[in-house]
């Protein structure tokens, strides 16, 4: 009997696992699909021959809304840095960097980097 309560244990703690595991899957692939989507410019962009991609930077720059150091940013955020990385790159802090990408953000009347690289990518700048 005790074998078989242990087997039956087992069973339940499986079927239990199975179940959470499958109520998961939605809100996991809906986070998922979301990362994807905002960092699809990773792929574009490192798709590029390098001298396409420093065209693409600089067909950003030439838009004139930036400074030199927005620009800078831009072209990290572009090649996949993250804030901290653009800060260890650029040797400022990360508030600063996070300043900056404020900035970038307002100029081009977006809210978030999916929207900042949805918006070059209709521009043909990715």
């Amino acid at each position: 009997i005790d074998a078989i309560g242990t087997v039956y244990g087992i069973s339940i703690l499986a079927l239990i696992i199975v179940f959470i595991t499958l109520m998961a899957l939605p809100v996991l692939h809906k986070h998922l699909s979301l990362l994807l989507k905002s960092h699809i410019f990773l792929s574009n962009l490192h798709e590029m021959a390098p001298a396409r991609q420093v065209q693409t930077i600089d067909n950003i720059i030439m838009l004139g809304k930036l400074t030199q150091r927005e620009s800078e940013i831009v072209g990290l955020l572009l090649k996949g840095r993250t804030y901290k990385m653009i800060a260890n790159e650029l040797y400022l802090s990360e508030n600063t960097v996070k300043t900056h990408i404020k900035n970038i953000y307002s100029k081009f009347q977006v809210q978030s980097k999916s929207e900042l690289m949805e918006l070059l990518m209709k521009r043909g700048h990715l």
